[in-house]
């Protein structure tokens, strides 16, 4: 009997001893967790401080006139205007460009609004949450790159060249007529540079899954200039020309949700392609031919803008890398 009484006892203890490890162990867990959010916590203020300084620095730039390109939209601007007085309106809505009152600044400033109010919350969210944010910091801070958004800028001023009817030179883009040779491209209407790019229209779908381009208030006098010619997104995309956010820029000149449409787009044009037996081809699987310091800039732009934590390993088999159509940075966060 007292043995039996003995053996129960020391169950009993065993017992205890077992719910005892088992709530140290989650503590531990616990505390390894919050250990972790902690990390990425300090990673994303850390990146977020150095983007919003770049940030920073593009706007005193812009406000001092001390960016190339943006100087040239001012001059073109004025210049067309003088030649043609009733393109008045388009003309300062494009100049608008050359300041941190234009849509691409703009977009970038708006951004980094909406990543502040998430580099608190991302890391209660989880590790995919961090890395997203991180990827769009890194992308923002890439697009603040005075040299990639100077050429960036070459887009809405080449529209003024076009505009010009050939006063005015393209800036780091062929002529029309080497474009229209070169890259087999067809749209070589004045606007067309931007096109596609999402701070000054989007694409939108019809039920029967076909896609055309709207140009966003004002811009729309950019539609008047060819009679309000629908731009279709499937044709668009087999001959559209060459620019430097279509080419090169997208991955850091737009954001999130902006990237999410573009894919809807995307993937609802190659379903209805595939519906009926043809073969789809995104707009974006051939780089058009521009400058050859376009690819070179925007491919520094990505690589000066990275930001790699000291506990963080790209090698690890624990570790998760964010790989998406948005690939202007990439990040490796591992788990500890």
């Amino acid at each position: 009997m007292t043995r039996s009484m003995s053996f129960s006892k020391c169950s009993s203890n065993t017992a205890k001893f077992t719910q005892l490890l088992c709530v140290l162990f989650s503590l531990l867990l616990l505390a390894g967790c919050s250990s972790e959010q902690d990390q990425w916590g300090k990673l994303l203020t850390e990146q977020y401080r150095l983007t919003a300084q770049k940030v920073g620095n593009l706007e005193a730039l812009l406000q001092a006139n001390r960016v190339k390109n943006a100087q040239l939209i001012a001059f073109y601007a004025k210049t067309v205007e003088q030649q043609q007085p009733d393109k008045k309106e388009l003309t300062r809505l494009l100049a608008k460009d050359s300041t941190t009152e234009g849509p691409l600044f703009g977009s970038l400033h708006q951004r980094l609004s909406t990543a502040a109010n998430l580099v608190t919350q991302a890391p209660q969210q989880g590790q995919a949450a961090t890395e997203a944010l991180f990827s769009e910091l890194s992308a923002i801070s890439a697009a603040a790159d005075p040299l990639n958004f100077n050429m960036m800028l070459s887009d809405p001023l080449n529209v003024l060249a076009d505009l010009s009817n050939g006063a005015l030179p393209r800036v780091a883009a062929l002529s029309k007529e080497a474009s229209a040779q070169i890259n087999k491209d067809t749209e070589n209407y004045a606007g067309q540079q931007l096109v596609g790019n999402p701070q000054y229209g989007q694409w939108q779908t019809n039920s029967s899954g076909t896609s055309f381009w709207a140009w966003y208030g004002a811009y729309r006098l950019l539609g008047d200039l060819f009679d309000n010619r629908r731009i279709g997104y499937s044709d668009w995309g087999r001959s559209r020309g060459y620019s430097y956010y279509n080419d090169y820029g997208r991955d850091a000149y737009t954001s999130p949700s902006q990237s999410n449409r573009q894919r809807t787009v995307e993937n609802t044009a190659r379903k209805k392609f595939q519906s009926t037996g043809k073969t789809f081809q995104s707009p974006y699987a051939k780089t058009r031919t521009g400058p050859a310091q376009a690819a070179a800039v925007a491919k520094s732009a990505r690589s000066s803008s990275s930001f790699r934590s000291s506990y963080s390993s790209s090698s690890s088999s624990n570790s998760s890398s964010r790989n998406s159509s948005r690939s202007s940075s990439r990040s490796s966060f591992s788990s500890k």
